[in-house]
């Protein structure tokens, strides 16, 4: 469901699938901890992710708070996926691109 690369200075958490409620608290504890190691950049990759949840807006917003300002974003989301960003008022602070 993920994986990491890091590519330069930026750490890549490329994600696939469906990320739903149970997912996201399987996958929690991992990617925090990524986060956390991580040195520059933090990017959430979502060109293959299919759904998420709330789950993985809380997700965001926790690995968020825990890098830089302005050192996390999440690429590749589908516009139905930009569009629950947007919805949840979540688009300008995660720099949803």
């Amino acid at each position: 469901m993920v994986k990491f690369k890091q590519s330069g200075a930026a750490l890549h958490c490329v994600f696939r699938g469906r990320l739903d409620t149970p997912v996201c608290q399987a996958l929690e504890e991992e990617v925090l901890e990524q986060v956390e190691s991580a040195v520059g950049a933090v990017v959430f990759d979502l060109e293959e992710v299919e759904y998420i949840s709330s789950m993985f807006f809380r997700l965001c917003i926790q690995a968020n708070g825990r890098v830089d300002t302005g050192m996390f974003s999440v690429v590749n989301a589908s516009p139905e996926i930009k569009s629950m960003f947007r919805i949840a008022g979540l688009s300008g602070m995660l720099n949803v691109q």
